[in-house]
């Protein structure tokens, strides 16, 4: 199962910087209730930044690389997503060669800022290892289309 949680890729420069959106919905499965109401799960919310990542880098090497999580540092939380807002993601690329990649990003709700992410190290592995032939770029197309 594939939990992708990037609606629209918008703004993208390759192996620089990317934005990305998600519609956060009250019927979605992951929504936490909570005394103090429904929200995202910070966790996702993170997972939301690092997907927009993984998608820039995905179409700055022209469908060949996909990028995997070894280390992520500098997380500040500064609210909660709830249902019905549109949580918006900007990443940018810090440096990278062949093997790996330093991400670091914010999480915004209109004008608010969700997330800060510092740093994030990915490994750079061949998408073809990753996913089924074709199924990439069906997936950019939906989401950068």
């Amino acid at each position: 199962m594939r939990l992708l949680l990037v609606d629209r890729l918008t703004d993208v420069e390759p192996w620089r910087s990317a934005r990305a959106t998600k519609l956060v919905s009250a019927s979605e499965d992951f929504i936490q209730i909570g005394q103090a109401g429904p929200r995202m799960p910070r966790g996702l919310v993170l997972e939301c930044a690092f997907q927009a990542a993984a998608w820039l880098i995905v179409i700055s090497s022209s469908l060949t690389l996909r990028p995997a999580i070894l280390a992520i540092s500098g997380v500040r939380w500064f609210a909660e997503v709830r249902p019905g807002d549109r949580l918006e993601s900007r990443v940018r690329i810090l440096q990278h060669d062949d093997e790996v990649a330093e991400v670091c990003g914010e999480a915004f709700v209109k004008d608010t800022k969700i997330l800060e992410v510092g740093s994030g190290l990915c490994a750079l592995l061949p998408t073809s290892d990753l996913d089924t032939p074709g199924a990439t770029e069906w997936m950019v197309k939906q989401i950068a289309g």
